[in-house]
């Protein structure tokens, strides 16, 4: 699921690098053991991932969803969904406006923790793992009525399009 976060005109997003996953204790250059190392870790690999599923994204986002059945088409919102070959699954694709400043936006959808004090079916949400403020995995456990509580897994990925004045949020489940 992908979801597309457009600021209000008048919103300015500021994007700031932090250098906090550098060691500035360190002044030589790393070995080429120690890269290949870093390129081969877990985080790059996260990153590497996320940047396909983005890519592939904005790419059908571009392209004007061809494929993608239109569900719901409001000034507000937008809802697409598509069947995912040889799985029983859907895909679903929401773009959406908040009048807000979309580092806010990712912020709060970050706080994934609280969605059940938010959202009134949700009975429980955790984080399991956090990569970065806007990289998490978390397990959400939904109670619908006659039906017993459904449980899922998710992978999601926020990042800022400063040129676009957007956010894109990427989720996926974990099987």
């Amino acid at each position: 699921m992908t979801s597309l976060c457009r600021p209000c005109k008048r919103s300015k997003v500021w994007v700031t690098l932090s250098h906090s996953l550098l060691d500035e204790s360190v002044k030589e250059s790393p070995t080429p053991a120690e890269l290949l190392g870093f390129l081969g870790s877990e985080m790059v690999r996260t990153l590497r991932s996320d940047a396909v599923l983005l890519r592939e994204s904005l790419a059908e986002f571009n392209a004007g969803m061809l494929g993608w059945t239109r569900f719901r088409d409001s000034k507000d919102y937008k809802v697409f969904y598509k069947r995912e070959p040889g799985l029983s699954s859907l895909s679903v694709f929401l773009e959406g406006t908040v009048r807000a400043p979309v580092m806010n936006v990712l912020c709060v959808l970050a706080e994934a923790h609280l969605y059940k004090v938010w959202v009134p079916l949700m009975k429980e949400a955790e984080i399991l793992h956090s990569v970065s403020p806007l990289r998490k995995l978390a397990r959400f456990e939904c109670g619908v009525r006659p039906l017993s509580d459904r449980s899922c897994f998710l992978q999601a990925s926020g990042t800022v399009l400063k040129d676009e004045r957007a956010g894109v949020l990427t989720m996926s489940s974990v099987h």
